[in-house]
Parts: structure tokens; C-alpha cells; sequence
């Protein structure tokens, strides 16, 4: 059985560092036990960690971690889950950009036993104005980062690097002028590179909105040559100051297919140096691509998104009737959902959104 330890009913429970604990190099909050729960807690004003996951099988939801020093949910152990909480505010030892180091708002990494962090997901969370990275995994295998909101974050919103098998799907990432964290960090979307001698393969990032971020999708040089990445089924629109999409290094096998990628203005979609080996087919760009970055099915034009509602919201993304993605793309085993829980049809769509048509 596992050990639970949960809010009362009705109540906030609020777990206070007031900035002088722990020691460095601990958590507020330390899990060292396996199949341990955490629901419905706050944790708030660490002098290093928030929340630590060192066990094996801990999970930890609907918490509030924010204001801390450092990171503010940590998973190191195998198999730990993050899920339905909020992380705001971390690493503020570099707030405003003061410091030369920062960590992240929620990561997966390092398990202490082996130094890779088996199994891990990080699901239905959202992160926000934390002073480093927003979502951060390395070091780790076989990690789900699902149906997130990761937002205007310092350097990245979501950064993958030195890990393989990780399953990127369904999150929505974007900067918004009016965050306090604007005009600060580099601001990527969703940013792939290793730092470290652990490379890189079996990367999966599909059906992602990544929107107004300084570029919207970056995968950088590194320490190592990454191998087969599949970014499909992607919306990537209207970058600010840099660009659509990087592709920097030599990187091997990776395929580029069925994303919608929207640039209005003078920006570049598209930015490829190093000659990575890039296989590209079956995307929307809204203007033409450079010929490196053009493929078979390909289609040119106006994506004629929904742009209802909130501007930073999901459903502003979505197809309308008369969109050229509708029935654009080649089916793929990997993606048999869109970005909203839709069944992909025989003949797919373009992008992260399955348009489905009315019933008469």
C-alpha cells in the first residue's frame, strides 16, 4: 500500500522555507521512500528545492510549488510522476537574470542510485515564470511529457537533452508580452542539445502548440549527434525576434512531418546550418520554405486557424472548415490523437488539430 499524505478537505496546508531552509543540496519537501503520494499541498519560500522526488514509484499532484530558490519539483527517483500541479516562480536565484547559473521549475534527472532517471512523466501541469528552464529532462529514459502548459519561462519552456525514449505530446508552450519574465532569457519553446556525454535518441514531439515563443522549436549542436527525432503533427506559429524552427548540427534521422508552421512577416520559417539529415514531407508553411526544407505534400498558405477566444489558449489554434490541412497529412502509428483527445481520421490533418466536421 502506499503511503498517502494528503490535504484535508477544504483546507491549504502550506509548507514554508521563509527562505533560510533547507541546507543547500536538500528540498523543503524530501520523498526518500518508495510509492509515496503528496496531494493538494503548497510549497513555497525554499532556500534550495521545493519538492524532491528520491524514491522509487512517488507521485505527486495538485501541488503548488513556487517562490524557491531553486527547483521546485524535482523527480531523481525511477518511475516518479508529477501531475495536475503548479510551478511558478522558481530558481529566483537568478530572478531578472542577475546570476550566471539557474536551474528549472519542474525536472526529471539523475536518479542517485545510476545517474539515469528511468520512467518518469510529467503530465497536465503548468509552469510558469520560473527563472531557468520550465520543463527540463536529461539524464533519464522512457519519459512522458504530456499535456502541459509551459510558459514564459527564462531560458526555455520545455528542454530535452542528454536522455533517450521520451514521449513529448500535446503541450502547449508560449511567451506572452505581458509576463514579468519578458524582455528576459532566450525564451525557446520547446529546445533539444546536449550538454553532456549521454547522447540523445528516440525523441518523439508531437501534436505540441508552440506559439510566440523567440523560436518556437530549436534543436541546437550539443555535445553529441541526437538520433532519430520525429516532430510531427506540431504547430509552430509566429515566432518573435529569431524564427519559426533551428535545426543546428549534424543530428541523424530526424523526420519533420505533417506540422503546421505559421510566420507572419519578415521572420525566417525555417533556419538549418550544419547540414543535420532532415527528412521533410507533408507540412503547412504560410509562406515558401527554403528549398533544403521542402518536401513531398507539401502545401503553402494560410493555415485559416480559428483565432477565437483567448489568444493564449488551445483552442485558438484549431482548424477551421475551410483550412488546406484538413486531409493533408500521412497517417502515422505514432499519432492516432490530436492535440484535444480527437480519433485521427484515415486521412489526416495537418498540424496538432483533427477538424471535425459537423453532424449534419
Amino acid at each position: 500500500m502506499p503511503i498517502r499524505l494528503i490535504a484535508f478537505p477544504g483546507e491549504n496546508p502550506i509548507v514554508d522555507g521563509e527562505n533560510h531552509l533547507p541546507d543547500p543540496g536538500g528540498a523543503l519537501l524530501n520523498i526518500f521512500g518508495d510509492w509515496v503520494e503528496i496531494t493538494g499541498l503548497e510549497v513555497q519560500n525554499s532556500s534550495y528545492y521545493g519538492v524532491g522526488l528520491f524514491g522509487e514509484h512517488d507521485t505527486v499532484s495538485k501541488v503548488f510549488a513556487h517562490h524557491n530558490q531553486k527547483i521546485g519539483i524535482y523527480i531523481s527517483g525511477d518511475y516518479g510522476t508529477v501531475q495536475d500541479s503548479r510551478v511558478w516562480r522558481n530558481s529566483l536565484i537568478n530572478e531578472y537574470g542577475v546570476s550566471s547559473s539557474w536551474s528549472s521549475g519542474l525536472v526529471a534527472s539523475r536518479d542517485s542510485e545510476n545517474g539515469i532517471t528511468e520512467y518518469p512523466i510529467i503530465r497536465r501541469n503548468v509552469v510558469w515564470e520560473n527563472w531557468g528552464q520550465g520543463i527540463n529532462t536529461h539524464e533519464a529514459n522512457q519519459v512522458i511529457i504530456e499535456d502541459n502548459i509551459s510558459h514564459d519561462n527564462f531560458t526555455n519552456n520545455i528542454y530535452i537533452h542528454d536522455e533517450t525514449n521520451v514521449l513529448c505530446q500535446r503541450n502547449f508552450v508560449y511567451m506572452d508580452p505581458s509576463s514579468y519574465m519578458h524582455g528576459y532569457g532566450e525564451n525557446i519553446g520547446i529546445m533539444m542539445g546536449d550538454e553532456r556525454n549521454i547522447p540523445s535518441s528516440n525523441i518523439t514531439i508531437i501534436n505540441n502548440i508552440s506559439f510566440s515563443n523567440r523560436v518556437n522549436y530549436a534543436l541546437f549542436t550539443g555535445t553529441n549527434v541526437i538520433n532519430n527525432i520525429l516532430i510531427a503533427n506540431n504547430m509552430f506559429v509566429n515566432a518573435v525576434i529569431t524564427g519559426g524552427v533551428l535545426f543546428k548540427g549534424n543530428h541523424q534521422n530526424v523526420i519533420f512531418k505533417n506540422n503546421i508552421i505559421q510566420q507572419d512577416g519578415n521572420l525566417p520559417l525555417i533556419m538549418l546550418t550544419l547540414a543535420p539529415d532532415v527528412t521533410f514531407s507533408n507540412n503547412l508553411w504560410s509562406k515558401a520554405p527554403p528549398p533544403e526544407a521542402q518536401g513531398l505534400g507539401d502545401i503553402i498558405g494560410d493555415p485559416l486557424l480559428s483565432r477565437t477566444g483567448d489568444l493564449y489558449s488551445p483552442e485558438w489554434f484549431k482548424l477551421t472548415s475551410l483550412s488546406p490541412a484538413i486531409d493533408g497529412a500521412v497517417s502515422l502509428p505514432e499519432v492516432i490523437v490530436d492535440y484535444f483527445g480527437n480519433i485521427r481520421g484515415s486521412i489526416p490533418d495537418i498540424g496538432a488539430n483533427e477538424f471535425i466536421f459537423p453532424i449534419p
